[in-house]
């Protein structure tokens, strides 16, 4: 059954074993895959499924879908970063992600305002060297393949 068929059986009370839900979760993220990471990253931060909140496991998750090029992934992963005052770390993602969506016409309005506000947060945090700093990591990312 495709994701809209798991969507419309859950809607209608037939949901799936939260358990076995979070397993094809770790399985997806384990073998490479972007949104399974980037989701479990969200599980951990959250603290969702029976998952404890745990923010060192959603940095992991989230950094393996970003490093893939996954624009929420780098959204999310900024914005931890940022809480942790590493700015020039934080810009990088948060600037890729920027430039994913605006550039492919990606993601949805609210992570495009975030994603525009976080950018503009970041900005007057930082010294001009630091945003030289993170014009730099951006310009020299690459995104890893999926193993």
């Amino acid at each position: 059954m495709g994701l809209l068929g798991n969507i419309f059986k859950m809607a209608m009370g037939g949901g799936v074993n939260p358990a076995l839900q979070l397993q094809g979760w770790i399985k997806g993220a384990e073998s490479g895959d972007a949104e399974a990471q980037c989701t479990l990253g969200q599980f951990y931060e959250l603290g969702k499924l029976g998952l404890p909140q745990d923010y060192s496991q959603a940095v992991k998750w989230y950094r393996k879908a970003a490093e893939q090029g996954h624009p929420r992934a780098q959204l999310y992963l900024g914005s931890i970063i940022a809480n942790q005052r590493d700015f020039v770390e934080a810009y990088k993602w948060v600037t890729l992600a920027k430039q994913k969506w605006v550039l492919a016409k990606q993601g949805n309005t609210f992570d495009k305002y975030a994603v525009t506000q976080g950018q503009k947060r970041l900005l007057a945090l930082m010294t001009p060297e630091e945003i030289a700093e993170g014009q730099r990591l951006v310009n020299q990312f690459v995104p890893k393949k999926r193993k």
